[in-house]
């Protein structure tokens, strides 16, 4: 289904036992066309989608490091890993969007 968000709550509370960056805020959001199996107050989880980027690797946000100012990442590279500059993009707590510099497949070291 989709919709519009049309109020956020004030505060963002823990969800009990998870880790430490996720947060729960209440969202009310007005759905565009009403399905006959949503019956009011009825409670739901959703993803709200705020950025994304298209034909983009995404890599943990560990995996990326910054020397200088330039993010890069270390690859596998037969015994060891290789040190490469890659390119980002969209970033959130656990993930990072490379744009270029590393190809699909490829493994890369998470610190």
């Amino acid at each position: 289904m989709t919709g519009r968000v049309y109020s956020i709550g004030a505060l963002a509370t823990s969800p009990g036992r998870s880790q430490f960056f996720i947060r729960m805020v209440p969202v009310r959001i007005a759905i565009d066309k009403l399905d006959p199996r949503v019956i009011p107050d009825l409670s739901a989880y959703v993803d709200v989608i705020t950025g994304q980027e298209e034909n983009t690797l995404q890599v943990p946000t560990g995996a990326v490091t910054e020397e200088n100012g330039k993010p890069f990442v270390f690859v596998k590279s037969g015994d060891g890993f290789e040190k490469r500059a890659v390119t980002t993009g969209l970033r959130s707590h656990t993930q990072i969007a490379i744009r270029e510099g590393l190809r699909a497949g490829e493994e890369v070291r998470v610190n």
